[in-house]
């Protein structure tokens, strides 16, 4: 998660950087479910707003769903300034209450859009904002630490990795989905060709039942039936 800021002057709100999903939502200062204790764009307040009107809904795997209308407004991530953004102003957010997001940013393709309207990412590059069309995650695997990673756009962190990166193909352009054909666990190989999603917007790791049991044995984990977890 990071801070986004909607407006002139800035409005800032905490959101979810999510791969597995493509569109741009936060709560609208119409809200009037699932409200409390976040914060919230008001259209009113300013000077850049444009009206759009039309009807958003994105429902998310989880059943989780966030409706209201769209907005357009000059959206600002770390001083990178996108101008005449469509997002999702929310008046009713449902399965979400609980979480520590105000909204979500997707970052997945076009094709997964509930509106049609052109994504932040695919703006950030049309409109030069950004050297090159990539985006790049860091995950700090310390949770103690004080910074949970950070997302760079149109740019990698190199202090972040060792040897080269290798690009491989995407098999669908709706999500970040491509073709997974092993997993090494220190000495140990798991084969097991199989479709894999790069979903920034969730915390669990899922697979094959066989190829997580071959996982969970050579990390010496524990299975959890109730959950169906290790």
């Amino acid at each position: 998660m990071g801070n986004i800021s909607i407006g002139t002057p800035l409005q800032w709100f905490m959101v979810d950087f999510d791969t597995g999903s493509s569109d741009l939502w936060v709560r609208s200062s119409h809200c009037t479910s699932n409200c409390t204790g976040f914060r919230k764009y008001n259209s009113a307040a300013s000077s850049t707003y444009v009206a759009n009107g039309t009807q958003f809904t994105i429902v998310y795997g989880s059943g989780a769903f966030a409706t209201g209308f769209l907005s357009i407004d000059t959206l600002t991530i770390d001083g990178i300034a996108v101008a005449h953004q469509a997002f999702g102003d929310c008046t009713d957010v449902y399965g979400m209450s609980s979480d520590a997001f105000d909204g979500i940013l997707g970052l997945g393709y076009p094709g997964a859009t509930s509106d049609g309207e052109k994504l932040v990412f695919y703006n950030m590059w049309s409109l030069s904002l950004i050297p090159q069309p990539i985006f790049s995650f860091y995950l700090n695997p310390d949770p103690t630490a004080a910074s949970g990673g950070e997302l760079i756009f149109g740019s990698v962190d190199s202090t972040k990795y060792t040897g080269a990166i290798v690009y491989i193909p995407v098999v669908i352009q709706m999500y970040w989905e491509f073709i997974m054909t092993s997993v090494q666990v220190e000495s140990t190989i798991v084969t097991s060709s199989a479709y894999a999603v790069a979903d920034t917007g969730t915390s669990l790791i899922l697979g094959p039942t066989p190829s997580v049991a071959a996982i969970n044995l050579a990390l010496g984990g524990t299975y959890d039936s109730s959950s169906g977890m290790i």
